[in-house]
């Protein structure tokens, strides 16, 4: 079997990759990205393998869920949650987990199966079941059967919980319910798969791109690179520059949500960037260019470090940018879990042009 070992270099060109796929949402990666290197600096191993050469056996699919976006901030781990989620999920269902595997590439949660993968010496599986951050638990590419069984959290006290037999859309609802019970966050086990499963369901190859990503990003805003020239050092669509006019929030369904407007350099464009956790659709001039599954980012004008949606502010100076997922997010079966009337907006699914 071919192994890929990572070592701190690595780690930041993950961290960059994944806060720029988080599409300002997935959670802070600058603190999952100080952990796992905590891990490396402390004499752990991390390897990654590639889908193709897993072999027969059970994949563990892992992430971090709280109760408000910001909660992870404001609530530091103990450190052992994700081994033990890892170690609760063999105990309730008597196997060992061979591989680990990534929910979302995107944000902080990109991070937290390596964490896992460095505590307990498994390999992490180069591909993930999102393609970049998305809010919901059931936002994958996964079909329903495939998410039905056992889910376990740990939180930071070290209680853990399963909840057995449900699927993704219930356990959307009973393990957000029981987070704030939980102290607000915890680490969060989706049922485990068998590994030839897995990869028919995966997509393959994400955190290998999500490296190349960040390399590209820290070449661009280290050497120089205006918004325009690191979208395309990135292979995304500059969608304009300015500063933010005005940024209104209000409570959705489910997430905090918004609409960011943002006046273009030249004084005569504006731009409307909409956000749910993450940012779902831009509008110019009024009218729709981009929406979800494509990532958009919004980043400072002036370091090129992406900006949360929960950190966006009147009179930043951004650079607004869209950036390609897998094509098969845009799947007709599949675009309807992801596009923009899963959040909420009356808007068709658009890609970028490309």
């Amino acid at each position: 079997m071919t192994t890929t070992s990572l070592g701190l270099d690595d780690v930041d060109a993950l961290r960059r990759g994944a806060a720029l796929l988080g599409s300002g949402g997935g959670g802070d990666a600058q603190l999952s990205g100080l952990w796992l290197a905590k891990e490396l600096t402390d004499g752990r191993r991390l390897s990654m393998i590639d889908a193709d050469e897993l072999a027969d056996g059970w994949v563990l699919t892992l992430c971090a869920a709280g109760s408000t976006a910001s909660v992870a901030v404001e609530k530091l781990p103990a450190g052992d949650e994700l081994s033990r989620c890892v170690a609760m999920a063999e105990k309730y269902l008597g196997v060992t987990m061979d591989a680990i595997a990534l929910l979302e590439i995107g944000g902080s949660n990109a991070l937290f199966p390596f964490i896992a993968a460095a505590q307990t010496g498994k390999p992490v599986v180069d591909g993930d079941l999102m393609g970049r951050a998305f809010s919901r638990l059931d936002q994958t590419v996964a079909a329903r059967e495939d998410l039905l069984g056992a889910w376990v959290c740990a939180e930071a006290h070290g209680a853990a919980m399963v909840v057995d037999g449900v699927d993704a859309h219930t356990a959307e609802r009973v393990l957000r319910g029981a987070l704030t019970g939980l102290g607000g966050w915890a680490a969060l086990a989706y049922p485990a798969i068998r590994a030839p499963r897995f990869r028919e369901i995966m997509l393959p190859g994400t955190v290998t791109a999500a490296l190349e990503l960040g390399r590209q990003h820290r070449i661009g805003s280290e050497g120089g690179d205006d918004g325009a020239a690191l979208a395309d050092r990135l292979g995304g669509v500059f969608l304009g520059q300015g500063t933010v006019l005005e940024v209104y929030r209000y409570t959705g369904r489910a997430f905090a949500s918004g609409s960011v407007a943002v006046r273009i350099a030249d004084g005569q464009h504006v731009l409307r960037v909409e956000m749910q956790n993450e940012y779902t659709m831009v509008l110019h001039d009024g009218e729709v260019v981009v929406t979800t599954p494509d990532v958009v980012c919004l980043l400072d004008a002036h370091t090129l470090q992406p900006i949360q949606t929960s950190q966006v502010r009147r009179g930043h100076e951004v650079v607004a940018l869209a950036l390609p997922v897998p094509d098969r997010l845009w799947q007709k079966d599949i675009v309807q879990r992801f596009g923009p009337r899963a959040y909420g907006l009356d808007a068709d699914p658009r890609r970028a042009s490309w």
